[in-house]
């Protein structure tokens, strides 16, 4: 007669709850630290995203100063307005014999965190065309500086200089790009009348700087 043996008993292959807990926090830790990587990579992403666009609203800005007042015959001095605002303007020569001359007109709305323009033709009576947005995002320079600031005709100098300085952020109160650049108007001699600070001497007064 042939005995069976009994078969041993099986264990559960379960885990102990010491066993879970340890687990637990490891799994815990790996994530927590997974998380901070990608919370850091995220602020990198979006500090490098920022700079791209305060940069590219920096050259805009640039760019339009450059091709637009290095044909200037003559440029205003600029100043703090009435309504806050700072501005500045120019007048260029028409390229065409009897047309009339062009003024251009810049203002830093600094409420609205803008670089504003509009243009007129010279005429005895205009009427004040609307504000188109030139860049975004763009305040006043480190405190005690002028965002504009007009350089007259000298011995040194034949032409006269504009230098533009703004910081552009996109967010107030941050510290973003700094732009700081000065323009040379090409058209303008020791004769040009805008050499004199005098109210009287001014051109493009045919629109207000309001």
């Amino acid at each position: 007669m042939r005995v069976m043996k009994p078969l041993p008993e099986r264990r559960d292959g379960g885990f102990t709850v010491v066993e879970l807990v340890v687990a637990m926090s490891i799994f815990t830790v790996i994530l927590a630290i997974f998380m901070a990587g990608v919370v850091s990579m995220t602020k990198s992403t979006v500090k490098a995203q920022n700079t791209s666009d305060e940069s590219a609203q920096a050259r805009k800005i640039f760019q339009t100063f450059d091709h637009q007042l290095r044909y200037a015959d003559a440029v205003n001095w600029p100043n703090q307005a009435a309504d806050g605002y700072w501005y500045v303007d120019f007048r260029t020569r028409a390229t065409v014999a009897g047309a009339p001359s062009e003024c251009v007109q810049f203002r830093l709305n600094t409420a609205e965190r803008t670089l504003e323009r509009r243009a007129w033709k010279v005429a005895p009576t205009v009427t004040a065309p609307p504000w188109s947005t030139a860049a975004s995002w763009v305040g006043l320079p480190p405190a005690g500086t002028a965002p504009f600031k007009l350089e007259v005709t000298s011995a040194e100098h034949q032409h006269q200089r504009l230098t533009v300085d703004l910081s552009v952020s996109r967010k107030s109160g941050q510290p973003g790009t700094r732009l700081h650049s000065t323009f040379v108007a090409r058209n303008t001699t020791p004769m040009t009348r805008t050499n004199d600070p005098a109210p009287s001497a001014a051109v493009c007064t045919e629109v207000p700087r309001a």
